[in-house]
């Protein structure tokens, strides 16, 4: 997994999370995150009667950079909800924007605050000097009540548009901006992983460069939560 593959490669590992740390679908992410050198889960705050929200990680990382000053290449992963539903329940905050419905203005507000989350965490790295970031989710969204008043977002499986998810990196050392139309497969990520912190490892190779325009060599195949198949043969969920 992403942490033991960054430990094995002598990186200083580091997981705070907003996630729950256990469940149907967090206690694998969870038993990851426990492996790192560093881990920290604000869920346990929530138990205590208290809400949380992404922007309460900011600290956390702050404090973590300014004390880790040796020079071990070190792995920040921060484990957020961003727009994840129930998107009122993710702002800590008044919704400044009106769109659709309470539900829908929720989910561009935490569009938003995400936007804001990674430049206040870009802020902070550029104090440390050279860095790169990775920002992904791990599944899109796609329409519910699509053509009434309450349409929203949910989680689903039927369309490609539950799985074309944001995959942005950011380096300190970049020049120009690049928009890879190359298709990749989430099934591939530990591969591209390797390629962006730049560890080598023989049983992740490819035919291809993970971030690179080179076509893949096998079909894109995702997991529909029962079996794998095509991509192409989901539904398009348009706006």
């Amino acid at each position: 997994n992403i942490i033991s593959l960054a430990k094995a490669a002598g990186f200083k590992t580091y997981w705070l999370s907003e996630q729950e740390t256990a469940g149907v679908a967090d206690t694998a992410a969870s038993r990851i995150g426990m492996q790192a050198d560093e881990n920290k889960f604000l869920n346990t705050t929530r138990a205590l009667g208290k809400q949380s929200y992404d922007t309460d990680l900011l600290p956390i990382l702050q404090q973590y950079l300014q004390s880790s000053k040796n020079t071990q290449p070190k792995l920040f992963v921060l484990h957020i909800n961003g727009s994840h539903p129930i998107f009122c329940k993710r702002l800590p905050h008044s919704v400044p924007v009106s769109f659709k419905n309470q539900e829908m203005s929720c989910y561009l507000a935490t569009l938003k605050q995400t936007d804001d989350l990674l430049k206040q965490i870009t802020q902070l790295l550029q104090s440390q000097g050279s860095y790169s970031l990775l920002y992904l989710s791990d599944h899109g969204l796609s329409h519910t009540r699509k053509e009434s008043d309450t349409v929203s977002l949910i989680h689903n499986n039927k369309s490609k548009q539950n799985y074309h998810v944001p995959f942005v990196v950011l380096s300190s050392d970049d020049t120009q901006q690049h928009q890879q139309q190359a298709a990749r497969s989430g099934f591939d990520f530990i591969q591209g992983f390797a390629e962006w912190l730049g560890i080598e490892e023989s049983s992740l190779k490819k035919d291809y460069r993970f971030f690179s325009e080179t076509p893949m060599t096998e079909e894109l195949q995702i997991f529909d939560w029962t079996q794998q198949r095509s991509f192409n043969d989901l539904d398009n969920d348009e706006a």
